[in-house]
């Protein structure tokens, strides 16, 4: 089978592209002129250079493709205005999703996140919690899976997926991977009192899911991708530092003070 996919230089996917390369399959990876092409000199994989936002060009990639997994987007980072985060998660997304309806695709499956229903605070929540993002990542990552659902139909099936902090080999630089950097060079503390609980995946279990997704995934539906557990902020840093074999003492900060100095680094900038 033919898959076309975008965001193929992140973790999540490059570590999709190898898995369907491997299965046998034909995969087309778009990535920009200045990015790094050594991830894929060892894969059986077309990469096509090109942008997102140039419609013809999408169009010819998508010839004959059958599945498209779209995981491209602005992440965020200091300074990145709303404007960016407009362009990328909703302009080019409605972009692909066009050249995609032309090219005839027979399966979109959309690359979300669960930031877009915000900060969640119940223990138990599914996929038909309200949208309620806190920033502009969460906020256009909503407004592309609106776009992306609305033009799912009978010759266009569409599929959205909200994955979790993902983690594993090949993560260098995602929030587990920061987490065990911190607490191995013992630069680490907890803000509040760590009893917050977080929903991870494993890279293999999360690249199983999308594909499950591409292949058994409803018209018009929203999947939250996670592993089997939560955990706490607590537990997880008493297994970090156990497989770490360190014993330093992990102060909590409290929540009050945190705001405190976000709000004065706010008020300074």
């Amino acid at each position: 089978m033919r898959y076309f996919i975008t965001g193929g230089t992140g973790f999540i996917g490059r570590s999709l592209v190898k898995a369907l390369a491997e299965a046998g399959h034909e995969v087309r990876v778009l990535i920009r002129r200045e990015s790094d092409r050594e991830k894929f000199r060892a894969m059986p994989v077309v990469l096509r250079l090109g942008e997102m936002s140039d419609e013809a060009f999408l169009r010819e990639c998508l010839q004959g493709v059958a599945v498209v997994f779209h995981l491209a987007a602005m992440r965020g980072g200091f300074g990145v205005t709303e404007e960016e985060f407009v362009s990328v998660n909703v302009e080019m997304t409605q972009t692909l999703v066009e050249a995609a309806q032309a090219a005839k695709v027979r399966h979109f499956v959309y690359c979300s996140s669960v930031s877009v229903m915000g900060h969640l605070a119940e223990k138990e929540m599914d996929e038909s919690w309200p949208y309620r993002p806190m920033n502009g990542y969460g906020r256009t990552k909503a407004a592309g899976e609106k776009l992306v659902l609305s033009a799912a139909s009978a010759a266009f099936p569409v599929t959205v997926v909200r994955p979790v902090i993902t983690y594993g080999p090949g993560d260098d630089w995602g929030a587990v991977t920061k987490l065990i950097s911190l607490i191995e060079r013992k630069r680490y503390a907890t803000v509040g009192d760590g009893k917050n609980i977080l929903h991870l995946c494993y890279i293999d279990d999360m690249v199983q899911g999308l594909v499950k997704a591409s292949q058994n995934g409803g018209n018009g539906e929203v999947y939250i991708i996670a592993g089997e557990k939560a955990i706490s902020v607590n537990d997880l840093v008493r297994l970090i530092k156990k497989e770490l074999r360190t014993n330093f003492p992990v102060f909590h900060i409290p929540l009050f003070f945190t705001y405190w100095c976000a709000s004065v680094l706010v008020w300074l900038t």
